[in-house]
């Protein structure tokens, strides 16, 4: 019974005083304007701020982790990571993960080169039915319809995790198309219209999907209990954010 009783407060004590460490957001490659790297140790972004401030409010600190999508997955049940930014709702990832009140929305675009396609036309159904090729994210979501064009084109499809290496191979014209959030893809023509193939690089008008975001906590490694924290926090600070998603570039 005592033992008992020392576990139920040691539960207890976790749960009400979370941060007595540092948790490890994990940093899978650039994507502003959500969550980049500038300089060698310095990480930005409108996520990456508005986390800041939330888990500042709560009297938590956090250590950036580098790692590959690929070594995050391995890493996630070790408890080597406690938080990812920037998830869409997935019923396998809620399996893994905690997810958050929603912080923003996103809107699922594409962008194109006219150099590299060899039709009349910009509309994704046709560029992929023309053996059209395009650069995704192929572990994230990006709706009910782009799910649907993987199952019917899926040699059309190529994986590439980083938004520079996406913007590589538009740019090499290994692909055509690049599908991404539209802030990303309005951040990425600023950035490289100056290279000479992507100076007829267009977004495209259409939005493709759109839905919530959310941060997600490794269940592994963070109680239900620090979680309902963070949303109550998280909440009084979007009352005091202004909006930094949109729908188009402007």
């Amino acid at each position: 019974m005592r033992t008992f009783l020392l576990l139920l407060i040691l539960f207890f004590f976790k749960s009400a005083y979370p941060c007595e460490h540092p948790l490890v957001l994990s940093f899978n490659g650039d994507w502003p304007p959500y969550f980049y790297k500038v300089g060698e140790e310095t990480y930005v972004g409108s996520d990456f701020d508005i986390l800041s401030r939330t888990l500042d409010s709560m009297s938590c600190t956090f250590n950036v982790l580098p790692m590959t999508p690929e070594r995050a997955q391995l890493e996630m049940s070790k408890g080597t990571f406690d938080i990812f930014v920037g998830a869409s709702y997935t019923n396998q990832r809620n399996l893994d993960f905690f997810y958050t009140t929603p912080y923003r929305k996103e809107y699922i675009s594409y962008a194109y080169n006219t150099k590299n396609l060899t039709m009349n036309t910009n509309a994704l159904d046709d560029i992929l039915e023309n053996d059209g090729y395009v650069a995704i994210n192929i572990q994230g979501y990006f709706g009910d319809y782009v799910e649907a064009l993987k199952q019917r084109y899926p040699d059309r499809f190529i994986h590439a995790f980083s938004a520079i290496k996406r913007m590589q191979m538009l740019n090499e014209g290994v692909v055509s198309v690049v599908i991404d959030d539209k802030s990303v893809l309005c951040k990425d023509a600023k950035r490289f219209t100056n290279k000479p193939r992507l100076k007829s690089y267009k977004i495209s008008d259409q939005i493709l999907h759109h839905g919530d975001i959310h941060f997600i906590f490794n269940r592994s490694t963070v109680t239900p209990q620090f979680v309902k924290r963070f949303n109550d926090v998280l909440s009084t600070e979007l009352i005091n954010t202004s909006s930094f998603q949109t729908d188009s570039c402007s």
